[in-house]
């Protein structure tokens, strides 16, 4: 049951007038201890929501143009979604990742990303999915993805997405292979042979910095999942 909401917002300005309209309706408002968080922005904001918040549920406003998966509009129409029972809750894995057996910070939402630090020069890589490897490659570097950010950087390389599974596309690589979609007990491993790389998540600002002979491992969290509130399906 839905007592108290809290928003994270891109645009400031608009949290006193939500504030009001929130305990208007009959709910309590605050971040601490909220049984929902609105992320009021794009894609992003969600993002710093669930970094933020991890494990309470979510809920995407649109307050700008570019948000693919905001199914709400206005707060209106959340105030109503929410008082009269309309939504349902998704489940979406998130991605877990180690360097050199060492579990990083990243929870990745969308993506972890492994990519040469100096732009005018690739990076050579080995990648092993379940211990078997899969090959050598020579390029920018890679991207691994959950479902729900497939519509993000691997679309982008590989012009697809995928509903289940984890998927690995490779960028700017000495081959043709444009994307493969595993299942969720998956574990793939890159070794970075040659050249300076660094290892990134989401939107997190923090990147890691990873050198040859050095091991990234990814895969599916068990534990990890973020809950996301949506419009029950007609």
């Amino acid at each position: 049951m839905i007592k108290k909401i809290g928003i994270i917002a891109k645009n400031k300005a608009v949290l006193k007038d939500y504030k009001k309209e929130i305990r208007k309706a009959g709910y309590k408002y605050g971040l601490k201890n909220a049984d929902l968080i609105i992320s009021l922005g794009g894609d992003g904001t969600l993002l710093e929501s669930e970094r933020k918040y991890p494990k309470i549920p979510k809920l995407m406003i649109r307050e700008n143009s570019i948000c693919e998966k905001c199914n709400i509009t206005s707060f209106d129409k959340f105030l109503d979604l929410i008082s009269n029972g309309k939504f349902e809750v998704e489940q979406h894995k998130k991605l877990e990742s180690y360097i050199n057996g060492k579990k990083t910070r990243f929870l990745s939402v969308n993506d972890l990303m492994v990519r040469n630090s100096e732009i005018t020069q690739a990076i050579r890589y080995t990648i092993y999915v379940d211990n078997k490897k899969f090959g050598d490659f020579i390029g920018d570097g890679l991207v691994i993805s959950t479902p729900f950010g497939s519509t993000a950087y691997y679309e982008s390389i590989t012009k697809k997405s995928f509903k289940k599974g984890m998927g690995l596309a490779l960028n700017n690589a000495n081959t043709l292979l444009n994307g493969k979609v595993y299942d969720d007990s998956t574990k793939i491993k890159v070794i970075i042979q040659r050249g300076k790389a660094v290892v990134a998540s989401d939107n997190y600002r923090q990147k890691n910095k990873v050198k040859p002979f050095d091991e990234i491992v990814v895969k599916l969290s068990k534990n990890n999942i973020m809950n996301l509130v949506k419009p029950l399906k007609k």
